[in-house]
């Protein structure tokens, strides 16, 4: 398994990799939908699915939810041009009191951000191979060698050129769910982020990373059980990946994003998916369903029923093959959760407490003892979907819809004073225990 890190360059919202594929990063603009609206949820994961079924003729795909700097600090400077004259210093004093409190209880005071990546493959007949761009940009031989060791290279600006043609066409598609391109220090950022904490620190000095030795300069250490240890110029912290294992039969009302968004404490989602032929699925259910009906048909020969776990995947498999017939989207993915810390027990702790919620709701995670790099490269911007396929979810469009991306419970205007948090909960709790359950400001 190849477990470099796959950047090689950016431009716009175009990402390069080594192996000479190209991903399209978008930011899709959150829904704001209370925890109570049923059918405003239903409503998004049906456009979802439109929008998954729309653009199937690509193939991998990213889907990402982070912690996205609110800023606080600089939109206090722009609205304190408007403090009335005479009570300048009591509103200065109480914005910078504001802020020092958040970050004590919170750290670094963020919002829910939708990420989503495309490769965008070889869609025309004069696309390119990173092969072709070295031939394009090396003028000799040892050039050639040297970028054959990994070394950064000149890329000629027109190669990315001939895939922003077909970024366009992907773009107009992402205006259905309300998508808009990252810029390309957005993009950075991201890219950066895993290989730093959730403190507090520089956006903008993350963001104007460019250089590979410069965006992946961190040192891990894999060397403890299910954590990892990161440490970058300027701190060290601690990261683990929860896995989802097993989904009830029935998908509906997973959720998993809104799950991630009302835990306590930070948790970034990553999903990474790849569409899968339908001739390729009907062979496997076809298979399946020989296996299946073999097992029923052996029961009933002993005088016995068939068991309830074999009627149901029967019945699941003839739901999907009405699928596969028709026009169906069959996507192969996996659901990551990552978890930072300073601490180690901490991390572990957040970990285990995750994985309980998620329980709740008869979905089952694990956060495995010796495969954490091998998921941390997963994660990373550029990778397509290798991971372990006892992982990997085999749904339609439908399926990778209920996980609710794109959905978040914000309230309130981007700037001014902090007024609250966001209650969680739909049962009545304190106000104390709603406050400490929640991380999203008004």
């Amino acid at each position: 398994m190849n477990l470099k890190a796959p950047y090689a360059g950016l431009r716009d919202n175009l990402l390069l990799t080594k192996t000479g594929e190209v991903w399209a990063y978008y930011r899709v603009r959150s829904e704001s939908i209370s925890t109570a609206n049923y059918d405003a949820k239903e409503e998004s994961k049906k456009r979802m699915r439109y929008f998954l079924e729309s653009i199937k003729g690509y193939q991998d795909f990213h889907f990402e939810m982070y912690d996205h700097d609110l800023d606080l600090r600089n939109k206090f400077k722009e609205i304190s041009k408007d403090f009335d004259d005479e009570a300048f210093n009591v509103a200065e004093y109480y914005s910078k009191e504001t802020i020092d409190v958040l970050e004590q209880e919170l750290q670094m005071i963020t919002h829910n951000s939708f990420v989503m990546g495309v490769k965008i493959r070889e869609l025309a007949d004069d696309a390119v191979t990173l092969k072709e761009i070295l031939k394009s940009t090396l003028s000799d031989t040892a050039e050639r060698i040297v970028s054959n060791f990994g070394f950064d290279v000149n890329l000629d600006d027109k190669i990315l050129d001939k895939y922003k043609t077909f970024e366009r066409d992907l773009a107009d598609s992402f205006l259905g769910i309300g998508g808009e391109r990252l810029t390309e220090n957005e993009l950075a950022y991201i890219i950066r982020k895993p290989f730093i904490s959730n403190a507090t620190h520089d956006v903008q000095e993350e963001s104007s990373r460019r250089a590979i030795t410069d965006i992946y300069n961190a040192v891990i250490d894999p060397t403890r059980l299910s954590v990892l240890e990161v440490e970058n110029d300027n701190e060290k912290f601690y990261t683990t990946t929860v896995v989802v294992d097993d989904f009830p039969l029935d998908m509906e009302y997973t959720h998993l994003f809104e799950k991630a968004q009302n835990m306590p404490f930070p948790v970034e989602c990553h999903v990474k998916a790849k569409i899968i032929n339908n001739e390729k699925v009907k062979k496997k259910f076809d298979r399946a369903k020989i296996n299946h009906k073999q097992q029923a048909k052996e029961k009933q020969d002993t005088g016995d029923s068939a068991s309830e776990d074999v009627q149901d995947n029967l019945f699941v498999l003839n739901q999907m093959e009405r699928e596969v017939t028709g026009s169906g989207v069959f996507i192969e993915w996996v659901f990551m959760f990552v978890i930072k810390s300073d601490d180690y027990r901490d991390c572990k702790r957040k970990a285990k407490r995750l994985m309980k919620r998620l329980k709740e709701t008869q979905i089952y995670a694990v956060n495995p003892l010796a495969d954490q790099l091998q998921l941390f490269y997963q994660c990373l911007h550029g990778n397509d979907l290798f991971i372990n396929k006892y992982w990997l979810q085999r749904t339609t469009a439908t399926g990778i819809a209920e996980n609710l991306f794109g959905v978040s419970q914000s309230l309130g205007t981007k700037t001014g004073f902090y007024i609250g948090r966001i209650d969680k909960f739909i049962r009545s709790v304190s106000r104390e225990e709603a406050v400490a359950s929640s991380r999203d400001i008004i």
